[in-house]
This record gives structure tokens, C-alpha cells and sequence, in this order.
């Protein structure tokens, strides 16, 4: 089943349900209507004094840029907070409907 891609960094959220600030990607060119494409090695920056960061841990097997796996609705990541130290899943709330990969 096709699942749609995401855009980085407003798409994801954290364990406190809190939307990424930013992202630092080795992305610069792919990109769709909404932004550019996730890959497995983004790097997300979450606001808040809990200073909560995640990174992405199951990439789409099947679709990458530049030999780098993209990042789907089906996709897993960990967020991680160092006041109090917290780890829990990265949650995907936005995609882009129009692109979608199989």
C-alpha cells in the first residue's frame, strides 16, 4: 500500500505532541510542494525548555535521494529529551498526500 511521503520539519511531532522547529538534512535539492523530502539521516529540533531532539530509526526500504533512505507515514524514529531524560516514539502528524511511495 502506497504511503505518502513527509515534509520535515512541521510534519513531526514529539513525545510531549509538541511540532519540530527545524530540521538539519543532507537534503538540499528533492523536494515537493510542501518542502523538501525527509531522509533517514534529518536531524529534528524541537522547542521548549526540555531541549527534546529526534532522528528517525526505520526508514522506507525502498525510495531514497542521493543514496539516502526517504522518510514515509510508515516510518519510526525516537525523540529524546535530556531534562528529565525521556525517550519515546517521533510522531508523524502531516504528509504530503500528493506524493506518495509504495
Amino acid at each position: 500500500m502506497p504511503r505518502a511521503v513527509v515534509n520535515p520539519p512541521f510534519g513531526v511531532q514529539d513525545i510531549f505532541n509538541v511540532r519540530a522547529i527545524g530540521s538539519i538534512s543532507p537534503n538540499t535539492r528533492a523536494q515537493a510542494t510542501l518542502g523538501k523530502f525527509a531522509t533517514q539521516l534529518d536531524f529534528l529540533v524541537f522547542p521548549g525548555p526540555a531541549s527534546v531532539t529526534g532522528m528517525w530509526t526505520i526508514p522506507n526500504t525502498r525510495v531514497s535521494v542521493s543514496g539516502v533512505r526517504l522518510i514515509s507515514a510508515s516510518s519510526q524514529g525516537i525523540s529524546l529529551s535530556g531534562q528529565p531524560s525521556t525517550v519515546g516514539p517521533l510522531i508523524i502528524a502531516i504528509t504530503d498526500p500528493r506524493i506518495s511511495i509504495s
